[in-house]
């Protein structure tokens, strides 16, 4: 299923596609159809919000289906860092090139935004998400304890190590 990924930043006029998104999270993460309305309400607020340059929702396509997204958060206490709060792609999809897709957009949109490194975190009993993250180039920071009790690995991926080409040609 290898093609053109073609990767477009959300606006906060975009809110009609949070049912794609949530469609993509329950796909990706397996989880009970029953939940959509209430992901679709969150996914309109998460991209609503989109309006500051402190957040970004990307959505990527392959061909006309809608195939993963990701969620960006500029960090509180550190400008110059991001959080890719949540990366999803439905299985289908899984392994061409649309994960990769979306972490090249994050960079780029980091990059343009005075960000200097990119982090984020799995579980630790996730081992896809820890190889796919090792794979894009983010490198592992520690394993730890979350406030709520979930064991992870944190990740940073530095900038200025990695760059990525313009937006939606991979």
């Amino acid at each position: 299923m290898r093609g053109m990924v073609r990767v477009s930043a959300l606006s906060e006029h975009d809110t009609d596609h949070a049912v794609r998104v949530a469609e993509i999270h329950l796909a990706a993460w397996q989880s009970p159809v029953h939940l959509l309305n209430d992901l679709v309400l969150r996914f309109k607020a998460d991209i609503d919000s989109t309006r500051t340059s402190e957040k970004a929702i990307f959505l990527a396509h392959c061909s006309d289906d809608a195939a993963g997204y990701c969620r960006l958060v500029r960090d509180a206490t550190d400008p110059r860092c991001w959080w890719l709060e949540g990366i999803a792609v439905k299985p289908r999809h899984q392994r061409t090139g649309v994960g990769r897709a979306l972490v090249d957009a994050c960079v780029r949109y980091c990059g343009t935004h005075g960000g200097a490194a990119l982090r984020s975190e799995a579980h630790l009993d996730n081992a896809g998400s820890i190889a796919f993250h090792r794979s894009v180039g983010f490198h592992d920071t520690g394993k730890y304890v979350a406030p709520d009790g979930d064991r992870k690995v944190g990740f940073t991926l530095s900038l200025a190590t990695r760059s990525a080409g313009p937006l939606g040609t991979r």
